[in-house]
Parts: C-alpha cells; structure tokens; sequence
C-alpha cells in the first residue's frame, strides 16, 4: 500500500460492527417439493425477509423504549444507532449495526435473539425452521467498506489517475452524505470468517465468533458488580450462556 493510500486510510474513522444472518433451514427440499407452484415457495421466503426486518426493528425498540427518557448520555450509549438491512442472499438475510460502545453488542443481540423466536414462529407452519450466526468485525485496516455506484451512466467515477483505495475512499466520504446513489458492502477477513460460521450454526444452536463471545464475557462479568453501570437495576438482561463447541481449523 503506497503512503498516498496510508494517508487516505489514516483519515477514516475506525469503527467497528457487530453481523447478524439469519437462513432458512430446508428450504431447499421445500422449494422442490412446490417446484411446480413457484408463488408458494416466494411467498414464504418473502414472508421471511419481511418478518426478519419488522421483528428486529420492533424488538429493538421493545428494548430501548425503557431507556429514553435518560436525562443524560447512557440511553445513547446503550443502543446507539439501530441496527440496518446488509443484504440478502438467497434464503438468508443480513444486518449490520455500528459498535460504539461494547455494551451495545449486548443489546443488539438479546433483540436479535427475540427476532429468532419470532422468525421460528413464523417458519413451524410451512415445516422449516432458521438457524443463525453473528460476528464482528472491525473497519477501516483488516476489513473495508467497500462502494459503487448504483447506476451506471455516461459520467462514471474517474479513477484512473489514482489508486482503487484512494477512490474507494472519496466514494465513501459520497455515500455518507447521499445514500441513494450508492450500494455499500464490506469485505475483509472477518467478512468471511462470518460467512463460514453459517456452517456450524443450528436451528439449537447461535454460531458467534470468538471476538463476539469475548466481548460478551467482559460485559457479562461487568454485570455481576453491584456498582457497575450496567448492573441488573439500570439494564435488566436475562442470563445469556456461551458455550466452547470446538476448535475448527479453516
């Protein structure tokens, strides 16, 4: 990486954010089995796009409603922003939400957590069910955002004279003041180590990586001190167990 992209690196913001996915489980089998009536199989995969976006808004607020009224930073602090649609893929859809403060992975995830229950509810009728994983990743140096365009016109991002970091870079800086004109994705390490945690997920068992159950080990044991911020009296969390379930070498 040349210093000119350093430099560019060096301006951006790092953050970092927690990836939540939720897939269908036998919906292969089950779009077989209606190959010959497509509207069945749709209806039920859009039914999940629709219930995964609607429940975990509604859950999420659920869960910050008690909050808002703090006179002071700590309702912000708890929540931050809310958590936003990645993508789709196939049967399994996305979010992403910005950490600004390791509690907030907390929050998020018992909303995540109730989004489940809701989307299992929803999928027992037609005979499947979900399973998940979560992650974390951190931005700008081991993972990126990347940018493009969403159109493309007869006026296309002139880059010619700079390097793919640099221009990734300015798009960035686009599409914080103006979405619509922009897709957002991330890649990196942590992007495809989220990935292949999909495969050892369950409809019994939540996947997470081991960023995310460190994370949820130090809030955990902050939550057990009397005086802490985030004890039971100010933040009221029902116990969450993480279990070791082997090392997997990829």
């Amino acid at each position: 990486m040349s210093d000119l992209d350093q430099a560019s690196l060096s301006n951006v913001e790092p953050s970092l954010r927690i990836f939540f996915s939720a897939d269908i489980v036998g919906s292969t089998a089950y779009k077989q089995k209606n190959i010959n009536d497509p509207e069945i199989w749709f209806d039920v995969v859009l039914s999940f796009y629709r219930e995964a976006e609607n429940s975990f808004s509604r859950r999420w607020n659920l869960n910050k409603k008690p909050f808002e009224s703090l006179a002071n930073e700590d309702g912000k602090e708890l929540f931050g922003e809310p958590p936003e649609v990645w993508k789709t893929v196939g049967d399994e859809v996305l979010f992403s939400k910005k950490v600004d403060h390791p509690i907030q992975v907390v929050t998020s995830l018992y909303s995540w957590i109730d989004t489940l229950g809701d989307l299992g509810k929803l999928l027992i009728k037609p005979g499947l069910n979900v399973k998940s994983s979560a992650w974390i990743a951190e931005f700008p140096v081991r993972n990126s955002e990347v940018i493009l365009r969403k159109k493309i016109d007869d006026q296309p991002f002139d880059d010619a004279e700079m390097s793919h970091v640099i221009a990734n870079f300015i798009l960035l800086k686009e599409y914080q003041r103006n979405r619509d004109d922009y897709v957002r994705d991330f890649i990196g390490p942590s992007i495809d180590t989220g990935f292949r945690l999909g495969a050892y997920a369950s409809v019994r068992k939540l996947a997470i990586s081991i960023e995310l159950a460190y994370i949820l080990g130090v809030e955990g044991s902050i939550k057990k001190q009397a005086n802490s911020k985030y004890s039971v009296g100010i933040l009221d969390l029902r116990p969450l167990t993480v279990r070791y379930g082997g090392r997997v070498f990829t």
